[in-house]
């Protein structure tokens, strides 16, 4: 049986369009994080989040970038993630088969709804993944509180 390659051309404004349509579509508060509305043109890196007993870990794919590209900022309950990855464009390119890394402006907002200790929250950089712990603050055990009741003595009836 003979091998085929079949391929199709997309053009990069195309390509962008479908992206940004599916990533509309998948979206979740976790498990996607959403890009920042901006004029510019973002990717959204891979990322997972994992919760353990003591922290979260985010791990967010950023092959072929260095960590000076990169930027991790968290500021009242929202952890953002962004940077750029350049193009490296090959002029010489007769015709392009297939577009697949994304390059450009990229930002990553989470949400933290947990309560975390955001002086804690460390990021880590390695073979191309970005690892961000964030440690959970340990409850505070709490002694019951009575609530007193205020009356209106105004509206009360005399008995």
């Amino acid at each position: 049986m003979p091998n085929f390659i079949i391929l199709r051309r997309v053009s990069r404004n195309r390509l962008g369009a479908l992206q940004r349509e599916l990533e509309r579509d998948w979206l979740t508060s976790w498990s996607r994080p959403r890009p920042a509305v901006s004029g510019t043109s973002l990717w959204r890196p891979n990322a997972d989040v994992h919760e353990h007993a003591d922290a979260y870990l985010i791990k967010i794919e950023l092959a072929g970038m260095r960590e000076a590209e990169i930027e991790v900022t968290v500021d009242e309950g929202q952890l953002v993630v962004s940077g750029q990855r350049a193009e490296q464009r090959d002029n010489d390119v007769e015709c392009v088969h297939e577009l697949g890394i994304n390059y450009g402006p990229f930002q990553l907002e989470f949400s933290l709804a947990a309560p975390l200790d955001e002086d804690a929250i460390t990021a880590r950089y390695d073979d191309g993944i970005l690892y961000i712990t964030l440690p959970k603050r340990p409850a505070q055990p709490r002694e019951p509180r009575r609530i007193t009741i205020q009356v209106d003595e105004s509206t009360l009836t005399p008995q």
